[in-house]
């Protein structure tokens, strides 16, 4: 009621890792508003004042099971691809070359060029000045520089029985039966193949679940 009716231009409300609002009580009354906002621009010309951003790293349906309310299948989807080797060194010599020359390979096969993986690898290294032998031993785990984006991952799972087992599956066999969890495994971004070979999408998966599950 004031916001928008005393603004000149154009809003743009951008919310990154909105995934974090998962487990909340008030998830679901959120993206419905998110939603209602959204479908307003069709009966009020004063909600086309405003564009929403949301940036997540799983699958919507477990942020809101109503097709009807989630704000996740209108407008415009855009999927952040891996990056690739060249992307990295050059992401690397932004920060001044924390991981070696000699070390590319093995952080790209840690983190898989996940972009946000990437990133915090980068600025831990730099920011902690851990050594590379710390760093690769602290990433899998619990205490480490990505614990937070770890445990959210396998809080997704806590109660998919079918998702976990077919995850261990890929872990033990690198293969997934399970043409549903295997889908919902690759949506959600911790598996990567195609046909019948499947793997974790980077060593940090990889270790990490072979522990936990």
């Amino acid at each position: 009621d004031y916001i928008l009716p005393e603004s000149s231009g154009h809003i743009v409300l951008a919310m990154d890792e909105v995934d974090r609002l998962l487990g909340t009580d008030f998830q679901t009354d959120f993206f419905s508003l998110m939603r209602a906002w959204h479908n307003n621009a069709a009966y009020d010309q004063i909600w086309e004042k405003i564009s929403i951003v949301m940036v997540i790293s799983t699958e919507p349906y477990l942020l809101i099971p109503d097709a009807h309310q989630s704000p996740f299948n209108v407008g415009l989807r855009l999927y952040l691809k891996d990056f690739k080797r060249e992307q990295v060194i050059d992401l690397n010599q932004r920060h001044q070359e924390p991981v070696q020359p000699d070390q590319i390979d093995d952080f790209m096969t840690l983190l898989g060029g996940q972009p946000y993986l990437t990133r915090v690898g980068l600025y831990t290294l730099v920011t902690r000045q851990l050594s590379w032998a710390g760093f690769l031993r602290q990433a899998p785990t619990d205490d480490g520089p990505f614990s937070d984006h770890l445990r959210r991952q396998l809080w997704l799972l806590r109660d998919k029985l079918e998702l976990r087992q077919a995850l261990k599956q890929v872990i033990n066999h690198e293969r997934c039966d399970d043409e549903t969890s295997r889908f919902r495994l690759l949506r959600a971004g911790l598996i990567k193949g195609s046909g019948d070979f499947f793997t974790c999408r980077c060593n940090l998966y990889q270790q990490y679940f072979a522990e936990k599950l």
